[in-house]
């Protein structure tokens, strides 16, 4: 009996010495102090195992420089800040809940020389069984990525934006805009900085943070520091992750005139069982370039959302915004815009047949197959590579909407060292075609767009480069526009085979400049125009249906020359050809119809050659309409485009437009290819293209030969 009585005696105090979990309160009422400060604990010590942190106080500030130990809950509200330094920070808990304006934030990065590479060094993390943001609550790492320099530099951050400096000693120095899941904008001319402002880090991964805008000089008397990248954000949820609050990540803005580049926007990367939210915002966008025609704005950031998908799939819907637009300018020119950043899914189990304020590249799944579909106030861009879209109804891009399908990758061209600057890079895929099919109607209205972007063709079977079918009608409405954007090196183009086609005034199909894209020092496509004597003064125009001009005067020496089919036009405009300063026209892109039914023609098609920043014009591309009946009273285009204003440049041939029929009541006598001007008196004029109105003979019709 007394063994056992010492056992117990030792058992109950060894137990009195592990205290029980606590609710421990954070005291002070005002400024910013240490998490592991004794002092600033109800308990007189800093939480422990399982205790229940509760953070109420309004407007204090947190700072967390350690990870916590493994906590029951943590609760903050009333405009109280958490604030995580160092990479190696985690908050661990059981249950993590934002409440009433409680706010999670991390420290700025501090690198500033990539030299070694670039190391980020603070984040929000938070490991947990379950996260609830409230309505009112947000984790907020808003300009915490890397930062940018206070003298003309390259903004920091594997993605920064450039400054030129040949630029900088004029009026046209430039800040450009930072890079991160979409590329960054350039700035003055439109054009992306060879310093960075391009993509990097992972798309199912996004650990990254942001990075910062470039630091244009004084030329002009003018100068700006870029703003910072957006923060990272890391959640690793056992269980769930209810958001109807906000986790933002975005980059910095810029509001000097002809100041430095906007920040990129940032990352932020979920793991749980499943996600919920109503009226939630997840959000990584560039920051905004506020200029006439200088700043360059930031591209947007990565968000990453990976789930069990048995889980998830047994829930409703979240409503939820997705956002990784990239910054806007303010002002008409989409030049100066960058890029959407990228939006990871397990799979399409997250996506509705409504999809609102969705903005970013969808990645992680090559299919998705829904019954019916609508686009509003949204930017996606399907660009897993080969990805198919299959709508077995109706597809609606309505209101404000931008669908891009296809675009996996980007493609340069025009790189010129001289002048420091990459051209606007293009959405493509580098080798599988992406396809739409919609088994109903496709409706665009509204200020709606679509865009078709389009892998390299090759084989002899292979004659597009992405497919739109759709069963119904495609009808397009007045300030709604289709874009088919051909492979700007390899000249793949979309093909669009449909039930029946209408396009009302003030809206239609344009493939202005979306052909062969221009090289610096040559040209592109099969008409690319020719500088036999590599001079900047004998630079031809782009060929097509009709041959470019070319020097000297009245003879076509250096221009490109005509190819393809005039019945049968599958091929966009070649580009003008550059010296090594320059950016030729590019060429006009390719509309490809194959319409069963009718096709009402009220609005436009447009197929005209790009304006050459200087130097030689581009050819205009090519319309090939195949269609039942033919009705309306539209216009068709697909003109060369002037040379810039010098006296020996040329313009660049028309492109080609077959328009074949049974029935014809169009009225219309708006078809035009004509070539581009010349730049001045010793410049030629590039040729006419070529129009064919092809007749269908009718069904029954009987043929006899003599």
């Amino acid at each position: 009996m007394c063994a056992r009585l010492v056992l117990g005696l030792g058992l109950a105090m060894a137990l009195s010495q592990r205290a029980p979990a606590a609710t421990v309160t954070w005291l002070p009422a005002g400024g910013t102090n240490d998490w592991f400060v004794e002092t600033n604990w109800s308990i007189g010590t800093w939480p422990t195992n399982a205790d229940y942190v509760v953070i109420t106080n309004p407007g204090v500030g947190i700072l967390l420089t350690n990870a916590t130990a493994p906590l029951g809950s943590l609760f903050i509200s009333n405009t109280a800040t958490l604030i995580f330094s160092n990479w190696a920070t985690a908050l661990n808990a059981t249950n993590v809940t934002i409440e009433k304006s409680g706010i999670l934030t991390h420290a700025a990065n501090s690198d500033t020389n990539g030299a070694d590479g670039w190391t980020p060094d603070a984040r929000v993390w938070i490991v947990c069984s379950n996260l609830t943001v409230a309505a009112s609550g947000s984790i907020n790492v808003n300009l915490k990525g890397y930062g940018a320099p206070v003298s003309r530099d390259k903004g920091y951050g594997p993605g920064g934006g450039g400054t030129n400096a040949w630029l900088d000693s004029g009026y046209w120095g430039i800040g450009q805009g930072a890079g991160y899941g979409g590329f960054g904008a350039g700035g003055g001319m439109g054009f992306i900085g060879p310093y960075g402002s391009l993509t990097y880090g992972s798309a199912a991964t996004p650990t990254n943070p942001g990075s910062g805008g470039g630091t244009r000089g004084g030329g002009g008397g003018y100068s700006g520091v870029g703003s910072w990248g957006g923060g990272a954000i890391l959640v690793d949820a056992a269980g769930q992750v209810a958001i109807n609050g906000t986790l933002t990540a975005n980059g910095g803005s810029v509001y000097t005139n002809r100041g430095g580049g906007a920040g990129s926007g940032g990352g932020i990367f979920i793991t749980c069982d499943t996600l919920v939210g109503t009226n939630g915002i997840i959000r990584a966008q560039g920051g905004v370039g506020f200029d006439t025609s200088y700043i360059g704005s930031g591209g947007g950031g990565r968000i990453a959302v990976l789930y069990n998908n048995s889980a998830q799939a047994a829930l409703p819907k979240p409503v939820i915004q997705f956002d990784t637009s990239p910054g806007y300018d303010g002002y008409s020119s989409s030049v100066r815009f960058g890029d959407i950043g990228t939006v990871y899914f397990t799979n399409a189990v997250l996506l509705s047949n409504l999809l609102t304020g969705i903005k970013g590249q969808i990645r992680g799944f090559p299919t998705w197959l829904v019954d019916q579909l609508t686009v509003t106030n949204s930017w996606i861009r399907f660009a897993e590579e080969g990805f198919t879209l299959t709508v077995t109804q109706d597809l609606v891009v309505g209101t404000n909407a931008r669908l891009q399908v296809g675009g996996s990758e980007y493609v340069f061209v025009g790189t010129n060292t001289s002048y420091g600057y990459l051209s606007y890079p293009t959405p493509c895929n580098t080798g599988l075609i992406s396809s739409a099919n919609v088994g109903g109607n496709l409706r665009l209205t509204n200020n709606a767009r679509l865009y078709l972007y389009n892998a390299p063709t090759g084989a002899a079977t292979e004659t597009y480069g992405n497919l739109l079918t759709v069963t119904g009608q495609l009808w397009i409405a007045s300030n709604s526009w289709v874009y088919p954007q051909s492979h700007p090196i390899n000249g793949g183009s979309p093909s669009m085979v449909l039930g029946s086609f209408r396009t009302d005034l003030g809206g239609g199909i344009n493939a202005n400049a979306l052909g062969f894209g221009f090289a610096n020092t040559s040209s592109r496509g099969p008409g690319g125009g020719r500088n036999p004597n590599n001079s900047p003064t004998n630079c031809g125009g782009g060929g097509y249906g009709g041959a470019g001009g070319g020097w000297p005067s009245g003879t076509n020496v250096g221009g490109g020359a005509t190819y393809g089919s005039s019945n049968a036009p599958i091929d966009p405009g070649s580009s003008g050809a550059s010296w090594v300063n320059g950016a030729a026209g590019t060429g006009g892109g390719l509309i490809r119809l194959q319409v069963s039914g009718s096709a009402q023609i009220d609005g436009t098609l447009y197929a005209n050659a790009g304006s050459p920043y200087d130097q030689a014009g581009g050819a205009g591309g090519g319309i090939y309409l195949h269609c039942r009946m033919l009705s309306g009273a539209g216009s068709f285009q697909a003109k060369g485009s002037a040379a810039a204003a010098a006296a020996t440049y040329h313009g660049g041939g028309g492109g080609r437009i077959a328009i074949w029929r049974i029935y014809h009541t169009f009225t219309s006598t708006n078809v035009t290819v004509t070539g581009g001007a010349a730049g001045g008196a010793q410049g030629r004029s590039g040729d006419s293209g070529t129009i064919v109105w092809g007749t269908i003979p009718a069904p029954g019709t009987i043929f006899t030969s003599k």
